[in-house]
């Protein structure tokens, strides 16, 4: 019974409907205009399912550009968070919320500024938080984030509002899920650049190992294989920027190398997921004590069939490059 409970919580509100607020979220769903669902939404503050249709009215709007600054100029991205805030429990009311300040974030750094200004980013790591096993939720939280992570100063707010921590259980607790891989992924290389701390909080809680689990259980999927390799560039370049090689030398201890030595040879055809590795095995290819790892891994074979395999491209120049300059270095420091 605790665990039906636990499972269900927030469903309830749906059996508490007052009977003459039914009429009134019949007539929500038919609705276009911005200040009569927020009046709606005001009058009804305590009804849940209002306040779940309104945000839905606002998340289907939202995709729509002639309804996106009358939403922010109304002050519905404030009500949204506010509506949120105060039914965290309700998981209808936090899946529509992050729905609809995703579909908002992707429009425009207005949108994005009020968004943390409201303190959207701390209800949706809130919403994580709550309801951790609801993947569509958890699909809806990390886009708004990984769109986020996009402005300045949300990054920073991510990370220090424990949103790499919510991103990274997400990712654990839906390792089958590709839309949860793919998106957590592209959020965490977008916090990991040009941000130290990020990068440190990323390996504390068990970020590389999360993205080696999600490159080696979805090695068929390419996307999946691009991304991973990138977040493993971005976090290995803070050797070249910070002359820190722990970094590196933790990836590599978590199979993080070898990774991406086998996914360069399995996806050779793929120009963006050779360009993340080579990206990668530069960095990691100047730390001597890494050189001998590149070699068991059998770096040698990868990087030299990537040479030749892009000689001829047009676009190859930076794959050639940075193969010769991997080669070179093995030759230096690995006998």
């Amino acid at each position: 019974l605790q665990q039906r409970r636990t499972r269900n919580r927030g469903d309830n509100t749906r059996n508490e409907i007052p009977p003459h607020v039914v009429p009134i979220i019949n007539q929500m769903k038919t609705m276009t205009s911005v200040p009569e669902i927020l009046d709606i939404m005001v009058a009804n503050s305590p009804v849940a399912k209002v306040q779940e249709v309104g945000c839905m009215k606002f998340r289907n709007l939202s995709s729509h550009p002639s309804f996106i600054s009358g939403i922010r100029d109304a002050g519905g991205i404030g009500y949204i968070i506010r509506a949120m805030d105060q039914h965290i429990s309700n998981k209808g009311v936090q899946e529509q919320g992050c729905a609809a300040l995703w579909c908002l974030s992707v429009n425009g750094d207005e949108n994005k500024d009020a968004i943390q200004l409201e303190g959207g980013i701390t209800s949706i790591v809130n919403a994580m938080r709550e309801f951790g096993g609801n993947i569509c939720l958890l699909t809806w939280a990390i886009g708004a984030l990984c769109s986020l992570s996009y402005h300045p100063t949300c990054k920073v707010f991510i990370g220090s509002s424990g949103g790499i921590v919510e991103i990274v259980r997400a990712m654990q607790a839906q390792g089958s899920s590709t839309a949860v891989q793919e998106l957590g992924l592209k959020c965490l290389w977008n916090l990991a650049r040009e941000s130290q701390s990020n990068v440190e909080s990323i390996c504390y809680h068990d970020g590389v190992t999360t993205t080696v689990t999600a490159i080696s259980d979805h090695s068929s999927c390419d996307i999946i294989q691009e991304w991973g390799c990138k977040v493993l560039c971005v976090m290995g370049s803070f050797y070249n920027d910070m002359h820190n090689n722990d970094v590196l030398r933790s990836i590599v201890e978590v199979g993080g190398l070898a990774a991406v030595v086998s996914i360069m040879r399995d996806h050779m055809r793929n120009s963006d997921v050779v360009s993340a590795s080579m990206t990668f095995l530069a960095s990691t290819a100047q730390i001597p004590d890494c050189c001998e790892n590149i070699v068991s891994a059998g770096g040698i074979d990868a990087v030299s069939s990537a040479i030749l395999a892009y000689y001829q491209s047009r676009n190859g120049d930076t794959i050639k490059n940075q193969g010769c300059s991997i080669l070179a270095n093995l030759a230096l420091h690995s006998s």
